[in-house]
Order: structure tokens, then C-alpha cells, then sequence
């Protein structure tokens, strides 16, 4: 296994691009934070959507029922 930076401070500078590709690092995990929460957020709107269309779909079937009888 080869080592290709001597120190700990020049594998950060990254022979002067450290900037730019820890940057990049650090939008892409803040990105792929925030496609998590927003993914947790969608999730639990479309089972409170689903839940309620079907007590909705529950008390019309109930209605239904009574209104023949």
C-alpha cells in the first residue's frame, strides 16, 4: 500500500485542491442529509394521506350500508 501524503495536514490541503474537494465532501453529505429527511417527511405524509382516505372510504361504506337498509 503506497502512502501518497507524508503528513495529515497535506492529505487535508490535498496538494492545494483541499478547498475545493472538501467542499464538495461536505455539500454532498449535506445534500444527501436532506434528501433523507425530506424522503422521512414525504413517507409519513403519504401514510397520513392513506390513513385518512381510508376512514373516509371506511365512514362512506358505513353510510352506504345504513342508507339500504
Amino acid at each position: 500500500m503506497t502512502v501518497y501524503f507524508s503528513s495529515f495536514s497535506e492529505f487535508l490541503n490535498m496538494g492545494g485542491h483541499g478547498p475545493y474537494v472538501w467542499s464538495c465532501y461536505v455539500i454532498t453529505m449535506i445534500v444527501l442529509f436532506l434528501l433523507i429527511l425530506f424522503t422521512k417527511s414525504e413517507r409519513k405524509n403519504v401514510i397520513e394521506k392513506l390513513t385518512h382516505q381510508s376512514i373516509r372510504q371506511e365512514r362512506l361504506t358505513n353510510r352506504q350500508r345504513q342508507q339500504l337498509k
